[in-house]
């Protein structure tokens, strides 16, 4: 599924959004043809943990980034001014509070994630599935990435 491998993988906002509205098409599509088999498996429906995951990731780069370009104007700025370090120093505080706030969003909306990939995994068990729900690793790793880095 190119489509939803684009999405999980871009970091974009719109990414987990995207992901999970393709996850539905599919699901919507094998419902109604059943013969089609396009029934998400466990590894499709874990993209949206990547989703969450490359976006926390993007969101970190991207400040990471930030913050380190104003940390050296600040510098430059402390040579010729002592009060410029200190508004620098205030502005830095707040968009690291914001950035993990958002850092902790992702990561708990990967574990929301995993947390659905089980309940269905135990729903197929209970109903006696003959099906395999696949799930890889990584999306365990991605997860608990996601909360180390929160």
């Amino acid at each position: 599924h190119p489509i939803i491998a684009a999405w999980s993988h871009c970091g974009d906002e719109r990414g987990p959004g995207r992901v999970q509205e393709w996850i539905g098409r599919l699901a919507e599509l094998s419902t109604s043809s059943p013969d089609l088999r396009l029934h998400p498996d466990g590894r499709v429906r874990a993209a949206s943990i990547l989703a969450w995951r490359k976006y926390q990731r993007n969101l970190l780069d991207a400040s990471s980034s930030e913050v380190h370009h104003e940390t050296l104007n600040g510098a430059q700025n402390a040579i010729s001014t002592t009060s410029g370090l200190g508004v620098n120093g205030d502005h830095n505080t707040q968009a690291f509070s914001g950035l993990s706030k958002d850092s902790m969003t992702n990561a708990k909306q990967c574990m929301d994630c995993l947390e659905s990939l089980f309940s269905e995994w135990h729903s197929q068990n209970e109903a006696g599935s003959n099906s395999a729900f696949l799930l890889e690793g990584s999306a365990f790793a991605h997860a608990i990435n996601a909360w180390g880095d929160a």
